[in-house]
């Protein structure tokens, strides 16, 4: 190509670059649900930034008594409708997900893009009961339906083909309770560079807006995902502090997080294959009984129980140097791992153990119907390691007496 029309050729991409927004932002808000004064607040909220031309803030939500779609762009102290749906939110939420990323980021093209899923939340379980029993990510009150962990992965895969071509979303946040886990990142890793979530259940209203736009809008082009997850993960920290002891926010580097599964998958199989079962499934006990654990005990922090795994077999006189070292070793390798993964992480007082990730091991000898749904089960020896070493134990008093408040993902 001759150099004079491979310059033109630059600079008309250059010009093409130069004229798109800096972010846009979508967040999917289903709020037909017991959630709905909770949502309005939000939007009250984002109304009162607003987008400008190089950030734009666009919304699609769900809310009761109406079977329709809402699509909106903030506007400062206005919302302007485009292109809702006469057609109700909420009954294929897997398909909506990817027609909303559809709108958004093909009407409002970006240099960087952001989902936030804003909702109840259940971690990486699909719950299958009503309302009463369960929670799920954009969970429907009126068509009982949710957003499942293996719809989150198709639909984010067609985002990605069909909608972005090939580049992943700069990052995804999930508004919602439970939903920073190991398990639940490695399901979206190929998907998003940065994930932001809460190991533990999270306060209403959620996320703090306000914090979160005004600083994004002052100087879009210097914020990388890295920095917009930080300015969550604090201002979330900020508003929460003197109002409760039990938040939780982890900002999340998903490009880290399939060395860290492997390391977990490794510790399982060593812990598995070990000749001294009975020390090793005791030590396994003990440090689950004390370990940090959220909302009804079914999640556990990953760093927190390896530190306990870690001091336990340290002291442990009747195992083999083999099988000690080995365990050491590799908890050590996985500490440092954890370490690259979690960019940030603020905790309340109740949480100060809390490291930034989760997983899921019950205290129950049932592991629950839908986790071998998931990827991280299906390539890891993770749920033989429960199913040898689960043991039953009473609530911790972190979940035995939970503050009597509206949660944003309990009833």
């Amino acid at each position: 190509m001759p150099k004079k029309l491979l310059f033109l050729l630059f600079c008309t991409l250059y010009d093409i670059e130069a004229k798109l927004a800096d972010w846009t932002v979508l967040l999917v808000m289903q709020g037909d649900n017991n959630l709905s004064f909770s949502m309005h607040q939000n939007i009250s909220i984002l109304k009162k930034i607003g987008s400008t031309k190089n950030t734009n803030i666009v919304v699609q939500w769900d809310e009761p008594f109406k079977h329709t779609t809402s699509r909106y762009k903030i506007g400062l102290n206005k919302l302007v409708d485009n292109a809702s749906l006469q057609q109700d939110m909420g009954t294929d939420p897997e398909a909506e997900l990817v027609d909303a990323a559809r709108w958004a980021f093909t009407k409002y093209p970006a240099q960087k893009q952001a989902l936030i899923l804003w909702n109840h939340g259940s971690g990486i379980l699909d719950e299958k009961h009503s309302w009463a029993k369960s929670r799920g990510i954009l969970y429907d009150f009126s068509s009982k339906k949710c957003l499942t962990n293996e719809g989150l992965l198709r639909s984010l895969k067609k985002i990605q083909h069909d909608v972005l071509g090939g580049k992943t979303i700069d990052l995804i946040g999930m508004d919602a309770c439970l939903m920073a886990m190991v398990e639940v990142a490695y399901q979206i890793k190929d998907f998003a560079k940065i994930f932001v979530a809460s190991e533990n259940i999270e306060l209403t209203p959620g996320w703090h807006y306000s914090g979160i736009f005004q600083e994004l809008i002052k100087d879009p082009r210097r914020h990388t995902a890295i920095s917009l997850a930080d300015l969550i993960v604090h201002s979330f920290a900020s508003f929460n502090e003197k109002r409760n002891n039990l938040y939780t926010q982890s900002a999340i580097d998903l490009t880290a997080i399939a060395k860290l599964k492997e390391n977990i998958a490794t510790f399982a199989s060593i812990c598995l294959m070990a000749r001294e079962r009975n020390i090793i499934h005791k030590s396994i006990a003990q440090a689950r009984r004390t370990c940090t654990e959220f909302d009804n005990g079914n999640f556990i922090d990953i760093y927190d129980f390896y530190r306990l795994i870690e001091n336990i077999i340290s002291s442990k006189k009747n195992l083999s140097t083999t099988t000690r070292i080995s365990i050491l070793n590799i908890i050590e390798e996985g500490k440092i791992l954890f370490k690259q993964c979690i960019l940030g992480c603020r905790n309340g007082r109740t949480f100060s153990n809390a490291n930034g990730l989760s997983i899921y091991f019950p205290r129950t000898q049932e592991i629950h119907h839908s986790y071998q749904a998931t990827l991280f089960a299906q390539q890891t020896s993770w749920p033989l390691f429960l199913q040898t070493f689960i043991t039953t134990k009473k609530k911790s008093a972190l979940t035995k007496n939970p503050q009597k408040e509206s949660y944003h993902g309990l009833l």
